[in-house]
């Protein structure tokens, strides 16, 4: 009889929400997999993972909380943001420049002329930004761009949306229209989706609006429904 196989994965509830998809399409009758959300109490997490004896870890690498994960010896695979890691293991991260490119490509094949980005200021929403701008500069056109301030540490992936502020809605008014607007990720897109309702800007006549990482708890309870 062949031995199961025990995969251990550490995630917050954003990366679950992200990533364990993908482990249930590809879950074989020869792998077990158990899940960790990586704010239990280290202690606990470390006697658990232990006593299951794991043959791999897949760890979010979050600063100054799974240090101690990474340092256990057991195979591990890595998923980051854009962080350094800082230990000789295999990591995962998303192509946050191609992400941006696709975005562009599908507003320029709906013929739109006037494109924006609404994102933070950390590097994965930089780099959205900067394959967006690619695209859209190669085709000619400029990305107006309206960038949120964002707290360091762990919660830079915080899935919460800003209040709408003046600014951003003066911003809106005077975007020049039909506009392709990009959302660095979907809580951004309910954002300015609740933004435009305050500007008294038409969506999707006025500004198409697209969200990043098709979170469907989001994207359905926007209003309109967000597209990701």
């Amino acid at each position: 009889m062949t031995r199961k196989r025990k995969v251990v994965t550490v995630m917050s509830h954003v990366a679950v929400l992200r990533y364990v998809p993908g482990f249930i399409l590809a879950k074989r009758p020869d792998i077990v997999v158990w899940q960790l959300n990586v704010y239990h109490e280290m202690e606990l997490m470390l006697d658990k993972i232990r006593e299951w004896e794991p043959d791999v870890l897949i760890i979010e690498y979050l600063p100054g909380i799974t240090e101690e994960l990474m340092e256990l010896e057991i195979p591990k695979v890595v998923i980051q943001y854009d962080y350094e890691v800082g230990f000789q293991v295999c990591s995962i991260d998303v192509d946050d420049g191609q992400v941006g490119r696709l975005a562009g490509e599908f507003f320029l094949g709906k013929r739109l002329e006037n494109f924006a980005y609404y994102g933070k200021a950390v590097q994965w929403s930089e780099q959205r930004l900067a394959g967006f701008g690619e695209v859209i500069g190669k085709s000619g056109g400029s990305v107006s761009t309206f960038i949120e301030p964002q707290e360091g540490g762990p919660s830079r992936y915080a899935e919460y949306w800003p209040n709408p502020t003046e600014e951003l809605i003066e911003w809106l008014k005077e975007l020049p229209k039909p506009c392709g607007l990009l959302a660095g990720h979907d809580p951004l897109g309910r954002a300015i989706l609740e933004a435009c309702v305050l500007a008294e800007v038409e969506v999707p006549r006025e500004v198409a609006v697209l969200g990043v990482n098709d979170d469907p708890l989001v994207c359905l309870l926007s209003d309109p429904k967000l597209s990701s």
